[in-house]
């Protein structure tokens, strides 16, 4: 033993070494991708704010956003797959998002999947029953609790159901 741990294993008594120390910094973790996340093809707004174009929403860079003109009338977006995609959960980075909250309705295909105000924190999630479509609707229905008209988004992330294999086997 060396300092309450085993240098050999049990079993096989096989050398083994420990090397980290107790107040060794742990590194950061690396985000893992989720398979199941869907392609965003284009993308089309209401209006862009000069040097904050749509694409910028999904150009997987949480530093750039995209955001409309300030008019609630143009505080849209919709963000085209290029193909069928089943759909379950987004996930929306909004500009500021710590602290006002968004009157939104986002439609996937023709299927309302969220209508009401948005929370405040670092991210919003939405998650609901799989729908099968080739685009997503963000839209605006009032003004923010700002009393505003924009909406900017840093990032979103669009996923489809994960499935873990062939059942079967």
């Amino acid at each position: 033993l060396s300092g309450g741990l085993t240098t050999e294993m049990p079993d096989d008594l096989l050398p083994c070494t420990l090397n980290k120390a107790p107040d060794d910094p742990l590194p950061e973790p690396t985000p893992t991708p989720r398979p199941d996340k869907i392609y965003i093809n284009n993308a089309t707004a209401g209006a862009e704010e000069s040097g904050n174009p749509v694409t910028a929403s999904y150009d997987n860079n949480d530093t750039t956003r995209w955001a409309n003109d300030g008019s609630v009338s143009n505080a849209w977006v919709q963000y085209n797959f290029g193909s069928i995609q089943t759909i379950d959960e987004l996930d929306i980075l909004f500009y500021k998002g710590s602290y006002p909250t968004y009157p939104m309705r986002i439609t996937v295909g023709s299927t309302t999947v969220f209508s009401g105000d948005t929370t405040t924190g670092p991210g919003f999630k939405v998650t609901f029953p799989a729908v099968i479509a080739d685009s997503i609707v963000l839209e605006m229905s009032g003004n923010n609790s700002d009393g505003s008209g924009w909406l900017s988004i840093y990032e979103i992330r669009i996923y489809g159901p994960l499935f873990l294999g062939d059942v079967n086997h």
